[in-house]
């Protein structure tokens, strides 16, 4: 009698995201490591399937160049552009001295850091909300087509989103219970996080948020050890981000200031899928109705203040580019996931109506992430180097040459990587790269130098190769030193296009 007068008695609250604390508590449903390892295991199945279909595209290109370099040119390169990336061109370094160089071996690395980071968002929905939104949020992130994409790219993005994820899941251990041993421990993975991509730093500005209200609702001063440590933590990569504002106006010279269309467009662009963002963000907008006040609104900082504030100081320096906010979609599957499983307790009566419910949900953004899947797997958006080079391979001639045209920092690296791979390549059949003088490692660059006089280094080459981006007029026709000293000597006889990419025959007059 009492209890249930107590019960009718309880005042109407929001309603709670975590089982209600009983002196015998029901037994879980889902075992706590089953949201992890579904987790990583979907993002290793889907970010893996063709995970090598699309040749490496404009920016792996300058990973290619830059990570087969020696150590002191890799620092070197840092001093000039790319100074933020660099640590992960050191990585990779030494990652491709072990496993080779192969676009698998250039991409497992993210493969890898995507599944353990999806992993980590189940792992954080576990603990924010419970297994099955765990388990929910996991398959989700497993579903998005930006994290797919990421996976497959030889870039810094897919350790970044981890390390973040990571970040934000040590915070939260350390604010049940902060002691300095578990504020290091978050320390840590924040500047492994800044370290991989200075702008997943950002996520410092929302974890000082969730901090102070966590201060504000219970006055711990055990809490305020996250200055220290975020203290210390902005100091150390305080040269980084130096590096980085220095080299801003060369990294990021084509970035324009955001406009209020670009913020509105912000969730599609970052989702790489519009519908998908559209269910995402609205699942979201609903979990801030079902979930615990304080735990949705966390998760909504965590969601939007790092791509926010990025989108703010691009007012006056311009750096927001959408891949950049990918981190954000952890936080972002919770809070969707989050309104898919919120009213489940671990009953006989509810679960199957919550697993149904999260199959439809889950079914519905499949499909709609599909064409954005299907797309990662079939271009990048560049040159098919692979394809470039198969062209080449298939119709080359001993005493052959090949020349670049524009975009020539990422073309050379990429046709120069296939080329190397094909069974046919010897010195005496490879074509020669006729302009090049001293290639970009030498130089502190991305661009290697070419000759300066064009047709004295083309010599009197019978055949030459000339690898370009697609145009709408044939590349020859530019009105630049080099094609017309190649206009002047040669002829087109043939031309193939790549995706983005095109290879020509020319033969001297």
């Amino acid at each position: 009698m009492s209890t249930s007068r107590t019960v009718e008695e309880t005042p109407p609250g929001p309603p709670e995201d975590e089982p209600a604390r009983s002196p015998s508590p029901p037994r879980p449903t889902l075992p706590a490591w089953l949201p992890f390892l579904a987790g990583s295991l979907a993002m290793l199945a889907v970010g893996g399937y063709r995970l090598t279909a699309v040749s490496l595209d404009w920016d792996e290109g300058a990973t290619v160049s830059a990570s087969g370099r020696p150590v002191p040119e890799i620092l070197g390169l840092a001093g000039h552009v790319d100074g933020v990336i660099a640590p992960y061109y050191l990585f990779l370094h030494f990652w491709t001295r072990v496993f080779g160089s192969s676009d698998l071996a250039l991409r497992a690395p993210s493969l890898i850091a995507m599944a353990l980071g999806v992993g980590l968002v189940a792992e954080l929905g576990r603990r924010l909300i419970g297994p099955a939104t765990g388990l929910v949020a996991g398959l989700i992130c497993a579903a998005i087509p930006a994290l797919s994409y990421y996976s497959a790219q030889a870039r810094p993005y897919a350790l970044a989103f981890a390390l973040a994820t990571l970040a934000t899941l040590s915070l939260y251990r350390a604010v049940e219970r902060p002691s300095w041993r578990r504020w290091c421990w978050y320390a840590g993975f924040l500047l492994a996080a800044g370290v991989v991509h200075i702008l997943a730093a950002t996520v410092l500005v929302a974890h000082l948020i969730i901090v102070a209200g966590r201060w504000y609702a219970g006055r711990d001063r055990a809490l305020l050890r996250a200055l220290p440590a975020s203290a210390v933590t902005a100091v150390a990569l305080a040269p980084l981000a130096v590096l980085g504002a220095r080299e801003q106006q060369v990294q990021l010279a084509w970035v324009t200031s955001p406009t209020w269309r670009d913020v509105a467009a912000a969730p599609e662009q970052v989702v790489q899928s519009a519908q998908v963002a559209f269910l995402l963000v609205g699942l979201a907008l609903v979990a801030t109705v079902v979930l615990r006040r304080r735990t949705a609104a966390e998760l909504v900082v965590l969601a939007v203040v790092p791509v926010g504030l990025m989108l703010l100081v691009s007012l006056a320096v311009p750096v927001w580019v959408p891949r950049y906010g990918t981190f954000a979609l952890g936080p972002l599957a919770i809070l969707a996931a989050g309104t898919v499983t919120a009213p489940a307790r671990p009953s006989a009566g509810t679960l199957p109506r919550v697993a149904l419910r999260a199959t439809v949900v889950l079914a519905l953004i499949a499909v709609e992430a599909l064409p954005a899947q299907i797309l990662a797997r079939q271009s990048h958006s560049s040159p098919d180097s692979r394809g470039l080079a198969g062209v080449i391979e298939a119709n080359v001639a001993p005493g052959d040459g090949l020349v670049f045209g524009d975009f020539a920092w990422s073309l050379r690296p990429t046709v120069e990587h296939y080329l190397a791979r094909h069974s046919w390549t010897a010195p005496d059949a490879a074509p020669r790269d006729l302009l090049l003088t001293r290639d970009a490692g030498r130089l502190g660059s991305l661009d290697a130098q070419e000759c300066a006089d064009v047709a004295a280094c083309l010599g009197t080459t019978p055949r030459i190769w000339l690898v370009t981006p697609v145009s709408p007029a044939h590349p020859i026709d530019a009105a630049t030193s080099k094609m017309h000293a190649l206009r002047a000597r040669y002829a087109v006889t043939a031309t193939w296009a790549k995706d983005q990419g095109m290879v020509s025959l020319l033969v001297r007059r």
